[in-house]
């Protein structure tokens, strides 16, 4: 489902990037960012979160699919727009519950 406009992941573990989420589903999700160096790969924590509610998903376990140039993205100084697509990973219930509510209240249906 495509997401609401104002909603943004951040990347720990392995990285610190900030990205915005494009879409969403119980399984995973997809975010752009703007890289400035290598893909991003593997298994990592995400944040979700709302550049204007209250809304904050902490440390949902995300496993990298795909990551690929967005070609229809102009190129910014400092970096080139990239999707990153993920699945979620072992999530507790406490998390599925969290991301069934976000789904609900935060994508355009």
């Amino acid at each position: 489902l495509k997401v609401k406009n104002g909603i943004y992941v951040t990347l720990k573990d392995l990285y610190y990037i900030i990205g915005q989420l494009i879409d969403i589903s119980k399984g995973g999700g997809a975010f752009l960012y703007i890289a400035n160096g290598e893909k991003i790969k593997g298994r990592f924590n995400i944040d979700l979160f709302s550049g204007t509610d209250a809304i904050y998903l902490r440390n949902m376990p995300f496993k990298t699919i795909s990551d690929f140039r967005k070609n229809n993205e102009q190129p910014i100084t400092y970096g080139k727009v990239r999707r990153c697509g993920g699945q979620f990973d072992n999530l507790t219930p406490i998390q599925k519950s969290q991301l069934d509510y976000f789904i609900k209240n935060y994508t355009n249906k």
